[in-house]
């Protein structure tokens, strides 16, 4: 039987990255709705995936998105 406690290390990054996804949104409110966007899915990432490395790579995408979204549109 599987217990129910999740992975600390998912756990830490979840924290990490809902925090980070928290502060994008405050920022995206005054400056620009990619922030705003990616601050939400960031906070809401982990709800969907389960795999550490899928999580990661998911995360740094959205970290560094509306930068890219910024210079290009």
């Amino acid at each position: 039987m599987e217990s129910m406690l999740p992975d600390p290390t998912q756990l830490f990054f979840g924290i990490v990255s809902s925090i980070i996804g928290i502060a994008y949104m405050a920022f995206g409110r005054k400056h620009s709705f990619y922030f705003m966007l990616c601050g939400m899915c960031l906070v809401g990432v982990s709800f969907f995936t389960f795999d550490a490395l899928t999580y990661g790579l998911i995360c740094g995408g959205l970290v560094i998105a509306p930068f890219i979204l910024d210079r290009i549109l």
